[in-house]
């Protein structure tokens, strides 16, 4: 998988065969969140109350690009117990855990959520406004693999 700077300047992100490049609406969602429903926001700054922000050296090309490598070469896949549930996927992207989740659809997945789990300079936001580090998982889909 390659990524290369498409002529509008944006840097164009190569998706595997098998999944659906992640559409602008679960970026955002995945990107700034929605704070009144308390969802998403994993972009650093967000600020969102229990949710998991990247590192601030991560932005959101590299997240998405992220998404795409996890698609693409996940270290741990959980597949889903039924259809109409999504399969998860994992796989730890320069020293951060990122999880994945996506349905099948047509032979394809598609992307409907994605976070980090832990690691380098991954933050939880509590509810009294601190910030605090969130170590690399040791759950055993992540230290079985």
């Amino acid at each position: 998988m390659q990524s290369f700077i498409k002529r509008d300047g944006k840097p164009r992100i190569d998706w595997p065969a098998t999944t659906h490049p992640i559409g602008d609406q679960i970026l955002d969602h995945v990107l700034y969140g929605d704070r009144k429903r308390n969802i998403g926001g994993h972009l650093h700054g967000q600020g969102i109350v229990g949710k998991r922000e990247f590192s601030e050296s991560w932005d959101a090309t590299r997240i998405k690009r992220s998404i795409a490598q996890v698609m693409e070469r996940p270290l741990w896949v959980r597949k889903a117990a039924h259809e109409f549930r999504p399969t998860t996927f994992g796989a730890e992207i320069d020293g951060v855990q990122i999880e994945v989740k996506a349905f099948l659809y047509q032979g394809r997945y598609v992307i409907e959520r994605a976070y980090p789990v832990g690691g380098e300079g991954v933050i939880m936001n509590m509810k009294n406004g601190d910030k605090i580090e969130v170590k690399k998982s040791r759950a055993k889909v992540w230290i079985g693999a």
